[in-house]
């Protein structure tokens, strides 16, 4: 397994402490020459702040990833190598893929962050060719600040 970083995981998201106010955060990822995406293999993409809920997210990859591969976007762990909430799930990288949006209500319900999270990619089944050098892959993540009746 192969963790790829964007700069947008290193640094946290900014915050809000304004009730209600939506915020979004994207990340970029370049692919540079000679990456090849293997099955379980990470990206990680954004770092969103404690105390704040995850409401959409979206995804765009400019080029091909791979022959025949898929991926989710979803809450990786606290090491930041696995996902343990889906967002995205079965996003094609064999492909361009356009404004792929949050399908799924798992990320979406676990309430307010209880740290510093990333939102990353996570390659599912598949892969073994190289990813298109300069291939991009954006993540756009809404996010609010927890509410006072959210605990």
């Amino acid at each position: 397994m192969t963790v790829l970083v964007s700069d947008h995981a290193l640094y946290t998201a900014p915050s809000s402490a304004e009730a209600g106010e939506a915020k979004i955060y994207e990340g970029v990822y370049t692919f540079p020459a000679g990456i090849t995406l293997s099955s379980g293999d990470i990206i990680q993409m954004v770092k969103i702040p404690l105390n704040h809920v995850i409401t959409n997210a979206a995804l765009t990859i400019s080029a091909t990833l791979g022959s025949s591969s898929t991926a989710l976007v979803g809450i990786l762990n606290a090491a930041g190598t696995d996902s343990s909430a889906t967002l995205i799930a079965d996003a094609t990288t064999a492909a361009a893929v356009a404004n792929r949006k949050a399908d799924t209500a798992a990320g979406l319900t676990s309430g307010p962050l209880s740290a510093d999270t990333i939102v990353g990619l996570k390659v599912g089944t598949g892969g073994g060719a190289a990813a298109t050098t300069g291939a991009k892959v954006y993540l756009r993540v809404t996010y609010r600040p927890r509410q006072a009746y959210e605990g």
